[in-house]
């Protein structure tokens, strides 16, 4: 089966035209069989919308991945989808992609609680104004600083695991 048809298997069974947004984060590693690749970054698929939101902590290292998915969600839905490479805080190191993918979806999850959720706007569409107003606030409150503080959270969350399973 190719990873196509896996794909669009697998996006039918989970009622994935259902959904508002799809979280994906991805890799530049282009062996999908195979461990590796060297960067991190997230997209964001308002589906109402029909918007692709990238989002790449190094600049646009992940961008040629982030335009193979457009592609893909584009033969999906038979349409077009808006491919935005948005605005993100940026990492100072190469190591943090992933946790800067991980905070990210942290506060996405958290906007959307806060700005859609709390304030029942259950049927309220996920447009570009939602999406600028939460950019803005990633922008911020991420810093080199935050990222750090959550590896250490992270870290010790593990090392704690780790203890527990010894036990």
């Amino acid at each position: 089966m190719s990873d196509d048809l896996f794909a669009e298997q697998l996006l039918q069974s989970i009622d994935f035209l259902q959904k508002k947004l799809l979280i994906l984060p991805i890799n530049n590693n282009t062996q999908v069989a195979v461990f590796g690749g060297s960067h991190w970054s997230l997209l964001i698929l308002s589906i109402q919308e029909k918007i692709l939101y990238h989002f790449d902590s190094m600049s646009l290292s992940n961008d040629r991945t982030a335009k193979e998915m457009h592609k893909k969600f584009e033969a999906f839905f038979h349409d077009n989808i808006n491919l935005i490479n948005t605005r993100c805080p940026q990492q100072k190191n190469a190591f943090d992609c992933g946790l800067y993918v991980i905070v990210i979806v942290e506060e996405f999850k958290r906007f959307i609680y806060e700005n859609c959720i709390l304030k029942k706007f259950d049927d309220q569409k996920l447009d570009k104004d939602l999406f600028e107003k939460f950019i803005n606030e990633i922008s911020q409150c991420m810093t080199p600083e935050s990222i750090n503080q959550r590896r250490k959270q992270l870290k010790a969350i593990l090392e704690s695991m780790r203890t527990d399973r010894k036990k």
